[in-house]
């Protein structure tokens, strides 16, 4: 009857691994990592002026009577105007983004909090405002940027995880 014969230590070494991307921990490490993907992508979008699908951001009008003065002081000093980003005013907004993930959020799911007041506008528009959109939506899903950046961070954590010698818990 024929036998297997071989060296058999390195496919325990393997079950393990299997083994580690399978628990709790490994999910809630690829939380925390793909919260700061998050974070960053956000940096990203407010830098560039677009949402998260790569759209531009309507252009802004600066009519109100503090504009005016401000680019009319400006002018005197013999300097140029600023340019008009949209969404960066006084910076509140874009530093405002906090990640939320693993240990505060369930089942190594990601969220992503704007907790300024007016966020929700600028996120889905309004009556006298037009739609400057932020983080990814429901009707929308995560779009090619995120998603891709997502798809990175967790294959980058799985292979990680799966080298021999089992690396670090992807975090």
């Amino acid at each position: 009857m024929p036998a297997l014969q071989g060296d058999f230590g390195g496919l325990e070494d393997l079950a393990e691994r299997v083994r580690k991307i399978t628990r709790p921990g490994f999910k809630e490490a690829v939380a925390r990592r793909l919260t700061g993907t998050a974070i960053k992508l956000l940096a990203d979008e407010f830098r560039k002026s677009q949402n998260p699908y790569g759209e531009p951001w309507a252009p802004v009008s600066r009519n109100r009577p503090r504009d005016i003065r401000a680019r009319a002081a400006r002018a005197r000093a013999g300097k140029p105007p600023r340019g008009d980003k949209p969404l960066i005013d006084t910076g509140r907004l874009r530093a405002a983004a906090v990640g939320q993930g693993a240990g505060q959020a369930s089942g190594g799911m990601v969220r992503v909090v704007i907790p300024v007041s007016y966020a929700s506008y600028h996120q889905d528009g309004t009556r006298r405002m037009v739609r400057r959109q932020i983080i990814p939506d429901r009707a929308g899903g995560l779009g090619p940027i995120w998603a891709g950046a997502f798809r990175k961070e967790i294959e980058l954590a799985f292979l990680q995880n799966m080298k021999p010698g089992g690396g670090k818990a992807a975090g």
